[in-house]
């Protein structure tokens, strides 16, 4: 599946539907735990595609999150993307009126480590544009301060 042009397209219609991924289903929860990795597997010829996706409000707040911890995975990957894709979770951080997915794309920023982010991530916080059950200011300072791997 992952050599045809259309394989992408084809997972993105997997993770539309509810019974791959729902408590229960025959997935359960493999949306939050290997989507991104399969995602990511696509490399740099994805990006546009899933900037496309993570943007899609109609698509369930997990699999958009997911979308985005996979951009994460291939900004890693493909350090020449890193700008691009980090500009881009940026801005999408700041157009975003769901906190809960804020708080997604603020775990994904972090990851970076980029001090850039963090008068950005703290407005954020300010404003009260985060969900705060997912992440709070602690989890971001512990967080930011973790050693690199």
């Amino acid at each position: 599946m992952g050599s045809r042009d259309n394989a992408i397209s084809f997972l993105r219609d997997i993770l539309q539907g509810d019974e791959y991924w729902d408590h229960g289903g025959p997935g359960d929860g493999w949306i939050t735990e290997s989507t991104p990795t399969l995602l990511g597997a696509f490399g740099d010829g994805a990006i546009e595609r899933l900037k496309e996706w993570v943007l899609d409000e109609e698509l369930a707040l997990y699999i958009r999150g997911s979308i985005a911890t996979a951009l994460n995975v291939i900004a890693h990957q493909h350090p020449d993307r890193k700008e691009e894709i980090t500009a881009f979770l940026s801005k999408l951080l700041e157009d975003t009126n769901d906190s809960t997915f804020a708080a997604f794309l603020i775990d994904e920023l972090l990851s970076f480590k980029d001090p850039n982010f963090l008068s950005q991530v703290q407005r954020a916080f300010e404003d009260e544009r985060i969900d705060t059950d997912v992440i709070n200011e602690h989890i971001v300072d512990w967080l930011f301060n973790l050693p690199e791997k």
